[in-house]
């Protein structure tokens, strides 16, 4: 498939080239590293444009170069390169190109399979897209499991059945997630581990569906107890869902919550914003530095990086934290989509935030051990002696945390 062969190593992106050549030539190299052709085979590249022209330029802006298959081919082979600037094709008539395709084949089968593949992918829209406004490579290695899942079922005559393709998608986002995010990860249990042991809480704080992570966090069976949710009842989807989305949007409410709350500037406080674009994450945020509370936000670099604030400060959530742990979704969460669809579908943004908040609890809970305090833990009230157990936590805590 297309995501074992193009993998990140054979990726290269915002590649200076002056002319088409060093365009060939970024994309030969990679494969050359990679060990998959000899160094000869980017001059077959080459004089194979000299040769046929830009034929290869199979949609605008988007070129494929290939050699001849031959020994200088170890194995089938799939290399990118997007440019830093478009490259002109003055001998062809002007043409330009944004970024490039360089393949290998070991003989005419692999070739014409290699090409055929490459085809279908450029058919997606989507994909199409990413290359040409220079996406990550992450990005396009995420698109491509996807998109794999989805062509070999359609090569085998076989129905993509979504919930796969979901499974793909959001195992592949995961990876990135703890891969990429470890060591803020870290840093924000090491602030939630702070307060826990100095007797304060981590106050946990979200808007309509947001909500969500500080629910998963407080009060439940293996959690923390100095957990303070700020389940404001006004940004919640009951009774009526659009008075969420109302009340998020307005300046001068979170903040004054927040006065009502039993703070200390030893507490922690969390946030989860997706967008991080409006007023009450903004306003919670700035109050919690105000008291001298550390603040960790959770966004989404890729959504929160392509829209315009609505505070007043013209800033966005991670502009006021002290540690921004990045949820790996795409722009708009929705990650599918399907012929006969006109928007995409089947959000992640929930799947990997509630990974991440498990996470920063397993965390928080490892370093208070480990200077030797044990940290108060939620009993499931279905055991026997749950109810006791819990009991004795929520008469201690009850005066830091108001939902008790």
């Amino acid at each position: 498939m297309i995501r074992d062969i193009l993998t990140p190593d054979r990726i290269a992106l915002n590649v200076p080239c002056a002319t088409w050549r060093d365009a060939v030539r970024a994309c030969g190299n990679l494969l050359v590293a990679a060990g998959d052709v000899e160094p000869p085979f980017i001059d077959s590249m080459i004089a194979v444009v000299e040769e046929m022209g830009p034929y290869m330029i199979l949609l605008p802006e988007i070129a494929m170069f290939h050699g001849r298959p031959g020994p200088a081919v170890h194995r089938p082979c799939l290399s990118l390169a997007t440019l830093a600037a478009p490259v002109t094709f003055d001998e062809f008539e002007g043409q330009i190109i944004k970024c490039a395709f360089g393949f290998g084949a070991v003989d005419n089968v692999s070739h014409i399979d290699l090409l055929t593949g490459l085809a279908q992918l450029l058919q997606n829209e989507e994909f199409v897209v990413l290359l040409r406004n220079n996406g990550a490579g992450k990005d396009i290695c995420v698109f491509l499991r996807a998109i794999d899942y989805t062509m070999s079922k359609a090569v085998k005559g076989e129905t993509c059945m979504k919930h796969r393709e979901y499974y793909q998608v959001a195992a592949e986002q995961l990876h990135r997630q703890f891969e990429e995010e470890d060591a803020n990860i870290d840093r924000a249990a090491q602030f939630c581990a702070a307060s826990v042991k100095a007797g304060r809480v981590i106050h946990a704080f979200g808007c309509g569906h947001s909500q969500m992570f500080p629910m998963e966090m407080f009060y439940r069976a293996g959690g923390l107890v100095p957990v303070n949710a700020l389940l404001i009842p006004h940004m919640a989807l009951f009774p009526k869902a659009k008075l969420s989305t109302l009340q998020e949007r307005q300046e001068g409410f979170a903040d004054e919550y927040l006065k009502l709350e039993n703070t200390s500037p030893q507490d922690t406080m969390l946030i989860v914003s997706v967008s991080g674009r409006n007023a009450a994450v903004i306003d919670m945020a700035i109050a919690a530095r105000e008291i001298g509370m550390k603040v960790v936000a959770m966004i989404s670099r890729s959504f929160s990086g392509k829209v315009e604030s609505r505070h007043s400060s013209g800033k966005l959530l991670d502009e006021f934290a002290d540690v921004v742990i990045d949820i790996k979704c795409v722009e708009g969460d929705a990650a599918l989509s399907a012929e006969g669809m006109e928007h995409k579908f089947s959000g992640t943004s929930t799947v990997l935030g509630m990974a991440v908040v498990e996470s920063i609890v397993a965390r928080t809970i490892e370093l208070c051990v480990q200077s030797g305090v044990v940290p108060p833990v939620y009993v499931s009230s279905n055991l026997d002696h749950g109810d006791a157990i819990n009991a004795a936590h929520i008469q201690k805590y009850k005066a830091l945390i108001s939902c008790l």
